[in-house]
């Protein structure tokens, strides 16, 4: 009796030791659970070419500037050759019709010439730019300077649609008669000058309106400040410009 007690026993444990066993290894299996792999591939490690690429972390406010900005389509095949300008785009705001011409004389009271001013179109048309045209072709002159007329009761004239929209870094195109002939500029600066104000800086903004930096290539001059007449005004405002 002895003998069978002692083998029930012994069978009892063991059951016991496998039960405990079993227990333990399904514990460890929920708490390390393993990924299944199809057609009995394995599955793949984290150096592998297939391991999905996690995108960076893109910062919140960043902003990026104009001209940060890809070119537009027009942009991206310029003219090499000088060509006739036909229109001024100021990039996302409207295309304009150009007219141009030489230099005009200033008189004195006694009709002596006292100097040249830039070409402004005649009649005082406020939808259309001035060309100054003594410099020869778009391509050929180191400058391209342009004028346009300032209205105090008229927003749409485009002294005051460039005073309103251009500022650094603004894109403006200029354009000839043909689809090839486009070149793009970029608003480097833009400058205030009083009409009686510092002599050094009016001496400034005529040598700059002459070509003296290399990164002038191109001037858009409109009235601005306060109204003292017809066209009289207090101030000009220049908008440099640099060829992309």
């Amino acid at each position: 009796m002895r003998t069978i007690s002692n083998r029930k026993v012994g069978l009892l444990a063991g059951a016991l030791a496998l039960l405990l066993a079993g227990t333990v290894l399904t514990w460890w299996s929920w708490q390390h659970p393993v990924t299944p792999t199809h057609d009995g591939a394995d599955a793949p490690s984290q150096s592998s070419s297939s391991a999905v690429i996690v995108p960076p972390k893109v910062v919140p406010g960043t902003i990026l500037t104009e001209k940060q900005l890809p070119l537009p389509e027009v942009c991206q095949t310029q003219s090499t050759e000088p060509f006739t300008l036909k229109s001024v785009e100021l990039f996302g705001v409207g295309r304009y019709d150009v007219k141009g011409g030489p230099l005009q004389p200033i008189y004195d009271a006694q009709g002596n010439v006292m100097g040249y001013t830039l070409y402004v179109p005649e009649g005082g048309n406020p939808s259309i730019f001035g060309w100054d045209t003594s410099r020869g072709k778009v391509g050929e002159t180191s400058i391209v300077r342009l004028t346009a007329h300032t209205w105090n009761n008229l927003d749409t004239a485009l002294g005051n649609v460039a005073k309103r929209t251009l500022h650094r870094e603004s894109l403006i195109v200029l354009r000839g008669a043909k689809p090839r002939e486009v070149i793009c500029f970029r608003v480097n600066s833009v400058m205030n000058v009083k009409e009686h104000g510092a002599p050094a800086k009016k001496e400034k903004a005529i040598a700059r309106l002459n070509g003296a930096r290399p990164d002038d290539n191109a001037a858009i001059v409109v009235c601005s400040g306060l109204r003292l007449a017809p066209g009289v005004y207090t101030k000009r405002t220049i908008f440099f410009a640099t060829k992309v």
